[in-house]
């Protein structure tokens, strides 16, 4: 990816719309939409992406998604991050999207851009990479996907430990909610509606409130790479990635992530799997440019807007 590409101002999605490069920039960056910010019925799709403007849109009937890159010097130190709003509403959802090659979803490894493109997804981000955690045949945490348990071993809670394995759980009606990692078994979590749970951590904000892990400065003072999921109220999420490890972007620590969420409203919000890891996709591009050059092949990602996208020839 080169930055200062417009690779995409069109209205309507068709297979040559979506992916090819285009160069003139012809429409405004935000479409005319319902109050609850959606497209009014018999619209096509809108999507437009400015990597000199440093904008992403992405707008249908039941999905809304606007990326906007930002940068700053924090700590005397350079920071570029991402930060995308998302909404949906009807069928859509935000939704674990795992790999298929092995006899287990999620157990075989390939590139983010692979696996948003296989399931034509709008956007896409990294979730809690639990896979490399089975892989390496270590803790993984309870690990739920799309209503099936592939894990149960966790944490005793407030574990000494990164990650510390705290779960933020997604619930049938779309929300958000965090947990600590011992706090409930896995089938609590599916008797209570939960969709998915991920494990990873520390929890950044939760109840309105600071994650408890946020107060101890000695706990990952780490600058890094990194991905975070909030949610602002159910089916409205906030996901910030941050560049990290590069000359004009030195990464954020987590304490600074936290702080952020809550700026923007986040009532419940978790670190999510970053460094090498962190990808934020696009349809089926991918923006951030930490660990271009050492991107981890994963398992499985977090997405929206699933089958948006041309499906690849197998």
């Amino acid at each position: 990816m080169k930055r200062g590409c417009i690779w995409i101002t069109c209205v309507a999605l068709s297979a040559a719309c979506l992916l090819a490069p285009l160069v003139a920039l012809a429409l405004p960056a935000e479409p005319q939409t319902t109050p609850e910010g959606f497209l009014p019925e018999g619209q096509s799709p809108y999507v437009y992406a400015s990597e000199d403007e440093g904008l992403w849109r992405y707008v249908d009937q039941e999905l809304s998604v606007r990326i906007e890159r930002k940068s700053d010097v924090v700590n005397d130190k350079p920071v570029i991050w991402f930060v995308t709003d998302i909404r949906c509403c009807g069928e859509t959802k935000l939704t674990s999207m795992l790999t298929t090659a092995s006899k287990i979803p999620g157990h075989s490894f390939r590139s983010p851009v692979d696996i948003a493109q296989q399931y034509g997804a709008v956007l896409a981000f990294s979730d809690d990479f639990y896979s490399n955690r089975w892989y390496n045949k270590g803790t993984q945490g309870i690990i739920i996907r799309n209503g099936v348990v592939y894990s149960e071993k966790t944490f005793k809670n407030h574990a000494n430990a990164f990650p510390p394995l705290e779960i933020l759980a997604l619930f049938e009606d779309g929300s958000l909610k965090t947990f600590d990692s011992k706090e409930h078994t896995a089938q609590e979590y599916l008797d209570m509606g939960v969709t998915d749970t991920f494990a990873f951590g520390p929890i950044l904000v939760r109840d309105g409130a600071l994650g408890e892990r946020m107060y101890d400065e000695n706990y990952s003072p780490y600058r890094e790479p990194r991905c975070a999921l909030g949610m602002i109220e159910p089916r409205h999420y906030v996901v910030l990635t941050v560049d990290g490890r590069e000359d004009d972007s030195r990464g954020a620590r987590l304490r600074w992530l936290a702080d952020q969420m809550l700026e923007l409203g986040a009532v419940e919000a978790m670190n999510l799997d970053g460094g090498n890891t962190t990808s934020l996709v696009f349809m089926g591009e991918r923006l951030n440019r930490s660990g271009q050059d050492k991107l981890r092949s994963v398992g499985s990602m977090l997405g929206i807007g699933l089958n948006r996208l041309p499906q690849p020839a197998q």
